[in-house]
This record gives structure tokens, C-alpha cells and sequence, in this order.
């Protein structure tokens, strides 16, 4: 299997591991539903861990109310908010200000911790691959725990709720310019953009204990920045190869 380490950015960056007689086109859809899976759970965690803290998303009209009160009054507490509601005000308005019971709140903090985990970068630097399943496995503990401490279910607007269900809209958003679309892009190693038809091992060879740096550039948006081909523990193993091969013909 070839091991192709993905790279977007200094933060945007995982391991996964392909047979070298995949088809570009399949390598390509296989990285970028990696890669769009880690953005989710980015998302899905910073809900949850507002969830834990403030309580359940506010309606649309619900937040425009507290924008008009905001810029209405000045500045005394509404004597109608209770203790809790105001230990616990989400400063940005969005969310009610009553999050779950402390032994729930602490379930979704912690499988947001988890989630985290899975995806962090820093797997990519311990040789640790990303796979699905286990994204997919962190996904439903996060879903477990919500079901925990929302049986009557979140509404339907809250962003949680939404991400768990696939049903964002990030149309319009900043969080949008993550997602890569494979229909418009294109996988390229070594400066060379690797076309579709394809298979992996026209590229790189056949074999199967290659390390290779990939990125995924917007199709027509020319060459990414270079990267060097193979990292430096591949290299090594791939002179020593030569040096091998050329000794013995010596002999």
C-alpha cells in the first residue's frame, strides 16, 4: 500500500494509504472525503463544545431580539433573566444561556476531546493514518451523547443537530472555502498534476512501501507549491536500494 501524506497546509494534514493500482479519480474522491469528513468534525466539536457551555442554539427571531436589545437599551440586567441563564449567557447571543446537566455537559465535552483526537495533525508526524471508520465511530459518540442529554431531541436549527443530520448550509460562509470538491479538482504529486484515467502507478511505481506528499489544487489553478516528492526516511531506504542494486551488478 503507498502511503499518501495529504497536505493543504501547515494545520491541514493527514496520512492515508491507497493500493499504487488506484485509479487517480479513486484516490482522489478517497482524499477528499477524508479531508471533508475532518472539516465536519471540526465543526460538529466547536458546536458541541458551545452546547456544553451555553445550551441549545436561539431561533433566527430569538437572536435578532437580543441584537434589538442590545442596541436599545442601556445597560441595566433584565431582572427577568435567572441566575442561571446569566452564569452561563453566551456572550455572542447565539445560544440560550441554559446548558445541560454538568454529568451531560461533561459526556459532550469529552467526546468532543475524542474527536479531536482522531483527527489531529500531529498523527500525520507519528506515521498515523485517518480513516473513516474512525471518524465516522467519533461522530456517533458525539451523537450518543447529545441523544443523552437532549432525549426530547435539539431544535431543528441548531448547528449540532444540522451537522449530525448532514444537513448544513455553509453557502455563504468561510467554512465553505474548506471543502474540497473533487468534481473541480485536481491530485498532484511532485509538481505534476496527475490526470484522470490514470492509475497511481503511472505516477509514482509500483511500489507498494512508497511515502508520497499530495495535494488537491482547484482544477485550471495551476501547480501547488512544491513539496519535496518523498520525505526524507523514504529517500534514504530508496538510496539504499540503489546502492544495493548497483554493488551487486559490481559483483
Amino acid at each position: 500500500m503507498v502511503l499518501l501524506h495529504f497536505k493543504r497546509s501547515d494545520h491541514e494534514d493527514f496520512l492515508t494509504e491507497l493500493p499504487s493500482s488506484t485509479p487517480v479519480d479513486d484516490a482522489l474522491q478517497h482524499i477528499a472525503q477524508i479531508h471533508n469528513k475532518r472539516m465536519q468534525i471540526k465543526r460538529l466539536v466547536s458546536s458541541v463544545e458551545d452546547l456544553a457551555k451555553y445550551g441549545p442554539q436561539k431561533s433566527d427571531a430569538e437572536q435578532q431580539a437580543v441584537l434589538e436589545e442590545v442596541e436599545s437599551l442601556t445597560l441595566e440586567k433584565d431582572a427577568s433573566v435567572s441566575e442561571t441563564e446569566s452564569e452561563h449567557a453566551d456572550p455572542t447571543g447565539q445560544r440560550q444561556g441554559v446548558p445541560p446537566a454538568e454529568r451531560a455537559a461533561a459526556t459532550l465535552r469529552e467526546c468532543a476531546v475524542a474527536a479531536t483526537n482522531v483527527i489531529d495533525k500531529k498523527k500525520a508526524e507519528n506515521r498515523q493514518q485517518i480513516t473513516m471508520e474512525e471518524m465516522k465511530e467519533a461522530i456517533d459518540n458525539i451523537r450518543g451523547a447529545v441523544m443523552i442529554a437532549y432525549p426530547m431531541e435539539l431544535p431543528d436549527y441548531d448547528p449540532v443537530r444540522q451537522n449530525l443530520e448532514n444537513r448544513e448550509d455553509l453557502s455563504g460562509k468561510a467554512t465553505s472555502l474548506s471543502i474540497i470538491d473533487p468534481k473541480e479538482s485536481s491530485l498532484w504529486w511532485a509538481n505534476k498534476e496527475l490526470l484522470s484515467g490514470k492509475l497511481l502507478s503511472d505516477y509514482i511505481g509500483r511500489n507498494e512501501k512508497t511515502k508520497v506528499i499530495v495535494k488537491i489544487q482547484k482544477r485550471g489553478g495551476g501547480a501547488p507549491q512544491r513539496e519535496p516528492p518523498v520525505d526524507q526516511e523514504t529517500q534514504k531506504a530508496m538510496m539504499q536500494v540503489k546502492h544495493e542494486r548497483e554493488g551487486a551488478k559490481r559483483e
